[in-house]
């Protein structure tokens, strides 16, 4: 059980902890994460991260875990053409399309909407 105290179960036997959408994990909640990542370390344990792009603004915890290029942490992340430009609708479908070619369950129109509206403000 994990409490609202970040570091209340340090110490805590922890064996495998997933961070499900970590890019939101900022805050208390990342700090929550890095205590529960330090007792799998000593504990010989494993954590697997999943989530969807991250807001760069934020510093959260998927953004600090891809960027600190750590040997042992596996990352898969398919990169779009750098090229494309987000703020064009028919490049950020093409964006769309690459990155959730895995994932045909995804609406891409109900993305593009969404989208739209975030690159406008």
């Amino acid at each position: 059980m994990v409490t609202q105290s970040a570091r209340a179960r340090l110490g805590a036997p922890i064996n495998f902890a997933i961070a499900d959408e970590s890019g939101l994990y900022t805050g208390k909640m990342k700090q929550t994460w890095a205590t529960m990542r330090r007792g799998l370390a000593g504990m010989g344990g494993r954590g697997i991260e999943i989530t969807n792009p991250w807001d760069p603004m934020e510093a959260s915890a998927a953004q600090e875990t891809y960027e600190a290029h750590t040997k042992d942490v596996f990352v898969f992340y398919q990169k779009p053409d750098g090229k494309l430009d987000y703020t064009v609708k028919h490049d950020r479908r093409k964006i769309h399309e690459y990155v959730y070619a895995d994932s045909p369950w995804v609406d891409l129109n109900a993305i593009e909407a969404e989208a739209a509206e975030l690159v406008r403000t």
